[in-house]
């Protein structure tokens, strides 16, 4: 018959924290033992809004978070972070990489996957909530957040969204009379709106300690891409592809498969979350990065890396379309719910013809049960077609797919242009490229 993991009262174990303020911060809960060993050394809490996609990947953000773990080493104490954050990974992945010891607090009673800590800098809380505390400014929040306030010595809000859940938080920290008052840090945001001025403004009448950062300016994008690697790349020795204004011929021509490259979102298709966060790390992302480094680190590699997001099947695949370029551009929309264009002017064309002898396959548009009896080797070549009235009918994308990685290396200079969407971007790609870059306007 298993043992029963031993719990405990909070209270008994912090002998700071009276049982009232346990009782108005989590009602009725319970820590398991590691808590016994871990009371015994200081910890230093870090919160965070989570407010865009992937914030955590921001530089200002990092720089935050490094500086909080310089802290911690300082005071020789361990980083105290709630394991069902949305920055949890971002935060344990740092604390490992900078070798700094950290405790990860987590519902007992959670059915989500269990992270597993698989270094001896990492330690686990886990609580058992019985019944929610009755103040209702606290019971909307996520009480793992609530306990990392409340159990840290020091605790640090990277960023905090106005009106969020964790502005409550913080604010109840502040006016905890069983916590130091000034052990309360919330960072400045770099560029805020006035709603995040006015909200810094209240924490810090309130009492917590403003922490104002220099240096905040971003680089200049245009200036540098980042390589495959992460790192800036070096100074490319220059080719003889021509930069030109797209002739006519480019824009309206139906021979060519057009590959638009977007703006990238979170690590490279071929980069591992893990080198997306190192890189991260070292502050070499680049805020926000544009399409043209999508683009630049094709024509680098000489590759253009298949997915299989948001594509049916396990294959993966490249993504062409067969309309003219101009004709293409001309109906680019936004799409909300992905946060993102669906075309771009940035990309490569490749004859049709040269894209056939490497594989490529046009798209087959069928009904949702015919798609649904398809084998799994043709299922990445098929989408569904439109089946509501209102929705936008992609059958006039043409689109054609390449399983696997597309080596360029065979591509002549005849087969293939780069477009961009002005004169200054194709100037800098010009010495990655092997075929002519020309701009749109």
């Amino acid at each position: 018959m298993p043992i029963a993991e031993p719990f405990y009262d909070l209270a008994s174990l912090l002998q700071c924290r009276s049982p009232s303020s346990v009782e108005r911060w989590f009602g009725s809960i319970d820590f398991n033992s590691d808590l016994g060993e871990l009371a015994k050394e200081p910890m230093v809490g870090i919160l965070s809004s989570h407010s865009s996609r992937n914030q955590f990947a921001n530089a200002w953000w990092q720089r935050r978070l490094q500086a909080a773990l310089r802290i911690a080493k300082a005071r020789n104490a361990r980083i105290l972070f709630a394991a069902d954050s949305p920055s949890a990974e971002a935060i344990r992945h740092a604390c490992t990489r900078l070798s700094v010891r950290y405790v990860e607090i987590r519902a007992k009673e959670s059915h989500e996957k269990q992270s597993v800590i698989s270094n001896s800098l990492g330690r686990m809380i886990r609580f058992q909530s019985h019944r929610d505390t009755s103040d209702m400014s606290l019971k909307k929040t996520p009480v793992s957040d609530r306990a990392v306030a409340f159990l840290s010595d020091v605790s640090i809000a990277i960023y905090i969204r106005p009106k969020g859940k964790l502005l409550r938080i913080v604010e109840a920290r502040i006016s905890e009379s069983n916590i130091a008052p000034g052990s309360t840090w919330v960072a400045m945001h770099p560029a805020p709106a006035n709603s995040q001025r006015t909200t810094e403004q209240k924490l810090s009448e309130a009492g917590a300690i403003l922490w104002m950062f220099h240096d905040e300016g971003t680089e200049d994008v245009c200036e540098c891409f980042t390589s495959p690697w992460g790192c800036h790349r070096r100074a490319q020795p220059a080719t003889l592809a021509p930069v030109l204004k797209a002739p006519s011929h480019f824009m309206e021509s139906d021979a060519y498969l057009i590959h638009c490259t977007r703006s990238r979102q979170g690590p490279w298709p071929d980069q591992s979350f893990a080198g997306f966060l190192d890189e991260a790390l070292r502050l070499e992302l680049i805020e926000q990065s544009p399409p043209e480094n999508t683009l630049a680190r094709i024509l680098t590699q000489q590759r253009i890396t298949a997915t299989n997001h948001l594509k049916r099947g396990e294959l993966a695949t490249s993504c062409w379309s067969a309309c003219p370029l101009g004709e293409l551009l001309s109906r680019r929309a936004f799409q909300p719910h992905l946060s993102r264009w669906d075309w771009e002017p940035f990309g490569i064309a490749i004859r049709t013809q040269r894209m056939m002898d490497l594989g490529a396959r046009p798209v087959t548009y069928l009904r949702e049960n015919v798609i649904r009896r398809l084998s799994p080797d043709e299922l990445p070549f098929a989408q569904p077609e439109t089946s509501r009235l209102g929705d936008r009918d992609w059958t006039e994308e043409r689109e054609w797919r390449v399983a696997g990685d597309l080596r360029l290396h065979s591509i002549r200079f005849s087969e293939a242009f780069v477009f961009t969407p002005n004169l200054p971007t194709a100037m800098q790609l010009a010495p990655l490229s092997r075929w002519p870059v020309c701009f749109l306007e």
